[in-house]
């Protein structure tokens, strides 16, 4: 568990099923309505108006994030809920798990 500046807190899970690797990053953050996610992946888009907008950021990383995920052949997807955070997950294709023999 991972803790920001504003007493946030971020939880990363990894694991390896067969030759898929699942992500989730999952913070106690805002949360937005679901209504707009898939504007969230797009470049420089935010789901505020930028003239009133109360966090930082330019809009790039999520869609930086997508652009890698999908360039190893993945999907990624977010659950939220406005007042209760979000859980960003994605899922890549990895090589198998190599069995060393001692």
């Amino acid at each position: 568990m991972l803790y920001d500046q504003c007493r946030g807190e971020v939880s990363i899970d990894i694991k390896q099923v067969d030759d898929m690797l699942h992500v989730n990053v999952t913070d106690n953050g805002i949360g937005f309505s679901g209504e707009n996610t898939d504007r969230l992946f797009e470049p420089f888009k935010q789901l505020s108006q930028y003239n009133i907008r109360e966090h930082g950021g330019t809009g790039l990383g999520l869609a930086i994030v997508k652009k890698y995920v999908e360039m190893h052949k993945g999907n990624i997807w977010v659950k939220s809920k406005p007042g209760k955070g979000s859980t960003f997950a994605f899922v890549i294709t990895v090589e198998p798990k190599i069995e060393c023999q001692g």
